[in-house]
């Protein structure tokens, strides 16, 4: 979605040596680094919720988590599966049935053994009370650990200390992708046990870097390189830990101008004159300079065939056919966006450009089709704020051209998105705004639970559009049990051409792109489509 700028909060103010007073709350934590390479790496966040895997909802958490914490794989570069805290994984011929090897002689920042058991208490945990314990959906026993009491997975079974074994409901092929995803990292079961507060302010993970002090909320946190870690290869001359600053978006980006950040967001509205200071200069992934690649988001539009006039199929391609495509890319997020060409976000591996034959501006076309389906007003619902009325408002003005009406949210004014969620479930909405965000590197697990007909709201999915159609969750079904990747990738490209030009269910608007900036004594940093940096890649000069 469409994301507003963060208002500044008042703070205490320490004077910076060269330029206005910045928001501290503190003196700047700058210690003496200890550790294998050299430096303090300041790494610019918001304000995290948590910082223990299960419980961790947000980007903010997640980067100080995937610091501290290995999860059982890794993404590398293009987005597949590698060895992280588990050595090994296998999957029977179904894909239903899993087991991951974990890593002989890894421990906790404290010398305790990770073993099988850790993250089976983690993922209970994560199912029970975290944000993104839908990624177990597919897990025996999801329904019953989340709805219950302290109820463990049924379907996650600890063989011995380095053995876990998965059971799903469905094949997953890319069930060793998904646990990658910071928040299905273990957690230390005898410091939780031992002090709760403890465990979440200063969590012993079993990452690269090990939390040195606690958490101080919306100052500071700090981690030191650990020499102990076992998960992977950290470059030599590393950093010697790495300082996570903690401000809203405009104190962060003020804090990088003045040299006091090394990595910062950068706001909307300052990505021009951002681009000229900070030229790109290592790519759209790669600092130091300018990072503006591609996020897994799309920007949707969907329509619910089963109500009218989107029951007709003509309709739904002139929803496509009026949409000023290049227009709204430019007009918002300070140009940081691109028009949609197809459905999967272009970062994800095996997406395909240019799938769309109908993602073009075509108001003659759109005026036709409506026209002959004698259809003179288009209704479409959208939430409260992240600027969707200037979507809704270019939509509307192409339409007028034409002379079709378009009204919003039933004359009424948008609701929350709690309410919005309510609204949609209930299936009433004929066309309405669906934000696509991919949590992990999967056109799978992104194609999967918005299309097949079986994965409609009531059951977890985010099919709200009710579509159900033979083919393509059978091509769904397939893809989900095919091993091979080529060959589940061009499965779902098949779904998605299907979904795209012949049904028209969704409609693409426009894709979005990360805008962090990285300082020049930075090297080695790559900032991934799925927003995380490798610290242990990272080094500094000067």
């Amino acid at each position: 979605m469409l994301v507003a700028l963060v208002a500044t909060t008042a703070a205490s103010c320490t004077a910076a040596p060269d330029g206005p007073a910045v928001p501290t709350g503190r003196d700047e934590p700058i210690a003496t680094p200890t550790g294998p390479g050299g430096g303090t790496f300041r790494y610019g966040i918001g304000s995290p919720t948590a910082i223990v895997p299960p419980l961790a909802a947000t980007p903010d958490d997640q980067a100080v988590v995937d610091a501290a914490f290995d999860s059982l794989t890794a993404w590398d570069d293009a987005g597949s599966p590698q060895p992280s805290a588990a050595t090994t994984w296998s999957a029977d011929d179904a894909l239903v049935e899993w087991r991951f090897t974990l890593r002989p002689g890894a421990s906790f920042h404290d010398g305790t053994s990770v073993t099988a058991a850790d993250f089976a208490a983690a993922w209970a945990t994560l199912v029970a009370e975290g944000g993104y314990g839908y990624l177990l959906a597919d897990v025996v026993g999801y329904e019953a650990a989340r709805d219950g009491d302290g109820v463990d997975l049924a379907g996650v079974r600890v063989v011995d200390d380095l053995t876990l074994e998965v059971s799903l409901t469905r094949p997953r092929a890319d069930f060793a992708t998904v646990v990658g995803h910071p928040a299905l990292g273990p957690v230390h079961r005898g410091q939780r046990e031992r002090d709760e507060e403890g465990w979440r302010s200063q969590p012993l993970g079993n990452g690269p870097f090990a939390l040195t002090e606690p958490w101080a909320r919306g100052d500071f946190i700090r981690a030191a390189a650990w020499e102990g870690w076992r998960n992977g290869d950290r470059a030599e001359g590393g950093i010697a830990e790495v300082l996570f600053r903690i401000g809203d978006l405009d104190i962060n980006y003020l804090a990088f101008t003045q040299g006091r950040r090394d990595l910062s967001p950068v706001p909307s509205d300052a990505l021009a004159l951002a681009a000229e200071e900070y030229p790109a200069r290592g790519g759209e992934w790669d600092g130091p300079g300018l990072i503006t690649g591609r996020r897994p988001e799309v920007y949707l539009l969907a329509m619910n065939p089963a109500v009218p006039p989107y029951d007709d199929v003509a309709v739904r391609e002139a929803v496509s056919l009026v949409v000023d495509r290049a227009g709204l890319a430019a007009a918002n997020e300070g140009g940081n966006l691109d028009p949609a060409t197809g459905l999967l976000p272009p970062s994800l591996p095996g997406a395909r450009a240019d799938t769309c034959e109908l993602c073009t501006f075509n108001t003659t076309g759109a005026q036709q089709r409506l026209e002959d389906a004698d259809v003179d007003e288009l209704a479409i619902w959208f939430n409260a704020e992240g600027g969707h009325e200037r979507i809704r408002n270019a939509i509307r003005a192409a339409l007028s051209g034409i002379g079709v009406r378009l009204v919003s949210n039933g004359r009424r004014p948008p609701p929350d998105l709690a309410a919005y969620q309510d609204l949609l479930e209930t299936g009433e909405a004929g066309l309405f705004r669906l934000p696509l965000v991919a949590d992990v590197p999967s056109g799978l697990s992104v194609l999967y639970p918005l299309l097949h007909g079986d994965e409609v709201p009531a059951r977890g999915g985010m099919n709200y559009m009710r579509y159900d159609n033979a083919q393509v969750n059978s091509l769904l079904d397939q893809a989900a049990a095919t091993g091979d990747d080529q060959q589940r990738q061009d499965l779902l490209r098949r779904v998605e051409s299907l979904a795209l030009n012949r049904d028209h269910v969704v409609v693409p608007l426009f894709t979005y792109r990360h805008a962090v900036v990285v300082a020049e004594r930075v090297r080695d940093l790559r900032y991934g489509p799925m927003g995380l940096v490798d610290l242990t890649r990272v080094s500094l000069v000067g």
